[in-house]
C-alpha cells in the first residue's frame, strides 16, 4: 500500500501517483507499507524535496528532524527512510550548488562540497536513500519501484543467489546458499544460520529446538525447516 501526504504543495504528485491513498502524514510526504527479506514489516518513509526546498533544510536542520521523528514513530517495524530529490543539480565553476530551472541554471551561495557532505551524512550516519528524480512523473515512478521492491517477499534483487551481479563482493558460502532456500529464512537470516554452523551436514541434521537457537527463528518456523530437510 502507497500511502500519500494531503499537503497543498504535494497536489502534483497526488495527480501523478493516484493509486495511492491519502491521508495526513506526521513524517514525510509517502509513506509505503511492505516487507523485508526476512519477511517482517517494513514501513519505508519518503521525503520529496525541490532544490530550493532541500537548500533550505540543509540550512535549517528541519529534514534531520524530519528523520528522526520518522525512525521514532515507527520504532516498532523496520523503518526505512529514503530522500527523494526532485532537481537537477550540479557545481558550477565557483565551486557552488546551481540547479536547473527550466532552460536556466540558478546558482547559490552554498559550496559543492558542503552539499555533498551533507547528503553523504543523512546516507551514512542516518541510514537515508537518497534518489534522484527530474519531474513529478518521474518521482511517481521511483515510489511506484520502492513499492514493488517492498511488496515482493522474494524480493527480485541483487541478493538472489541465481542471478549473476557484479555488486556481490564475494560468492555466498555453500550454508548460506542452502539456507536461503528454506522456509522462513531468506538472505538476511541466511548470514546468522551460517554463523550458528560450520558445515551444511550439521544445518540439515538439527533439531527444531537447534533451530530456534537463532535469532529470529521460532517454533514454526523450525518446524517447517526441519520438516521440508527430511
Amino acid at each position: 500500500m502507497i500511502y500519500i501526504t494531503s499537503a497543498v504543495n504535494d497536489a502534483d504528485l497526488r495527480k501523478s501517483l493516484s493509486e495511492a491513498v491519502e491521508v495526513p502524514i506526521g513524517f514525510g510526504d509517502v509513506l509505503i507499507e511492505g516487507v523485508s527479506d526476512s519477511g517482517s514489516k517494513v514501513v519505508a518513509v519518503g521525503e520529496r524535496k525541490r532544490a530550493t526546498d532541500l537548500l533550505a533544510c540543509i540550512n535549517d536542520g528541519r529534514l534531520l528532524n524530519q528523520v528522526r521523528g520518522a525512525y521514532g514513530a515507527y520504532q516498532k517495524v523496520d523503518c526505512r527512510y529514503f530522500l527523494l530529490i526532485e532537481a537537477i543539480m550540479r557545481r558550477n565553476r565557483e565551486g557552488n550548488v546551481e540547479y536547473r530551472t527550466g532552460p536556466n541554471w540558478a546558482s547559490t551561495s552554498m559550496p559543492w562540497t558542503r552539499f555533498q557532505g551533507y547528503l553523504n551524512s543523512l546516507h551514512y550516519q542516518l541510514g537515508v536513500y537518497v534518489l534522484w528524480s527530474t519531474n513529478v512523473r518521474n518521482t511517481a515512478e521511483t515510489i511506484r519501484g520502492l513499492h514493488t521492491y517492498f511488496s515482493n517477499v522474494d524480493h527480485q534483487s541483487l541478493k538472489q543467489f541465481h542471478q549473476p551481479t557484479p555488486a556481490l563482493m564475494y560468492n555466498p558460502t555453500l550454508i548460506r546458499r542452502v539456507a536461503h532456500q528454506l522456509p522462513g529464512i531468506g538472505w538476511e537470516r541466511s548470514l546468522s544460520v551460517e554463523n550458528h554452523w560450520d558445515s551444511v551436514r550439521k544445518m540439515i541434521n538439527a533439531s527444531a529446538e537447534e533451530w530456534q537457537q537463532i535469532e529470529g527463528i521460532g517454533k514454526g518456523i523450525s518446524n517447517q525447516i526441519v520438516e521440508v530437510l527430511e
